[in-house]
């Protein structure tokens, strides 16, 4: 039979009764052999809001199975299989299992990465000389510099201070702007109306 760790004493009693001298039996240690670490981690990247998303491993085969864990050792086990959807955004470790012996492999680390959020705010507004358009200055913090500009027809100027410039809207009329960061994460802002009037003039 197959023992546990420990010493064991057999008493043999023969077909007469007759009892033969015991035997002491001590069972060698058995070490787990080393089982290969997970191949391919496969990192993923989602942006603010996003759902979460799968990590995965490549398959370890028949006899072996992935385990993750949430520390790269003595961690607690969170799930199995070479595809893992983790509760939040961090890193997470996977190792493969011998199931016939239930050896373990190195820990690999796997992360699931949250961009921060895009934020993007109108900071003011200018109208032209002729007060037929008017330019907007606006912001745009967090994600991944560097940024992209959908304003239609208009160009977003870069001020080199973290505002950009877009001249050329027209009189009392809003703009809706895309950005999309460098990750591909994309917010929207829509700049509102500025209805540019003549100023107060002295009369002479």
């Amino acid at each position: 039979p197959n023992l546990g760790v420990g010493s064991y004493t057999v008493t043999v009693t023969d077909a007469l009764g007759c009892v033969l001298p015991t035997i002491d039996i001590i069972p060698p240690t058995c070490q787990c052999p080393v089982v290969a670490e997970p191949l391919n981690p496969v990192s993923a990247q989602i942006c603010a809001g996003d759902p979460l998303v799968q990590l995965s491993v490549d398959d370890p085969g028949a006899g072996f199975e992935v385990l993750w864990f949430d520390a790269a050792t003595g961690g607690t086990l969170l799930g199995n299989g070479n595809f893992f959807t983790p509760p939040a955004a961090g890193t997470y470790y996977a190792a493969v299992q011998q199931l016939v012996n239930g050896c373990l492999s190195a820990t690999v680390p796997v992360a699931l990465t949250q961009n921060s959020a895009l934020l993007p705010a109108t900071v003011g507004t200018t109208c032209a000389a002729n007060l037929s358009s008017f330019a907007a200055q606006i912001s745009v913090s967090g994600g991944t510099t560097p940024y992209a500009f959908d304003a239609g027809a208009l160009t977003a100027v870069d001020n080199g201070d973290g505002t950009y410039t877009i001249a050329g809207i027209p009189d009392n009329t809003p703009l809706t702007v895309q950005i999309t960061d460098a990750q591909g994460c994309v917010s929207q802002l829509t700049i509102p109306a500025t209805d540019c009037v003549c100023p107060a003039i002295a009369p002479p």
